[in-house]
């Protein structure tokens, strides 16, 4: 049964370091498409249209990422522990808070080049 969970736990996780950078490309595109009728109100029909069916297909993508990482895990306890995410699908507004896990990858991806840097100054340091 553990076994089982670590594996779905694994499946998950892979998932989302792959849609990590895509999600969080919609998102941005999400606030110009949200933000842009709103700051314009002078917009022409056709640039408003395009805004809302940009809209509905960000909306569409997110909770099938939401539904297909609901049917990876296989749990209810993932449910559960994920509520942000459900929020994230269900209320537009907070869509750009996919952005926050993107720059926390980056934040870890950063430490982990400057930590194998460190490393490597000091062994040429002590090496020369």
């Amino acid at each position: 049964m553990l076994n089982a969970q670590t594996d779905a736990d694994a499946v998950v996780q892979r998932w989302e370091r792959r849609t990590d950078v895509p999600l969080a490309a919609l998102a941005v595109i999400f606030l110009i498409a949200y933000a842009l009728p709103i700051l314009d109100q002078q917009l022409p029909r056709s640039a408003d249209t395009t805004c809302r069916i940009v809209n509905y297909v960000v909306w569409i993508a997110f909770g099938a990422d939401y539904v297909t990482r609901l049917s990876l895990a296989r749990r209810w306890r993932y449910f559960w522990t994920h509520l942000h995410d459900l929020a994230m699908v269900a209320l537009p507004v907070l869509r750009p808070l996919r952005l926050l896990r993107l720059v926390m990858l980056l934040r870890v991806l950063n430490r982990r080049a400057v930590t194998g840097l460190h490393g490597r100054v000091i062994s040429y340091v002590a090496g020369s």
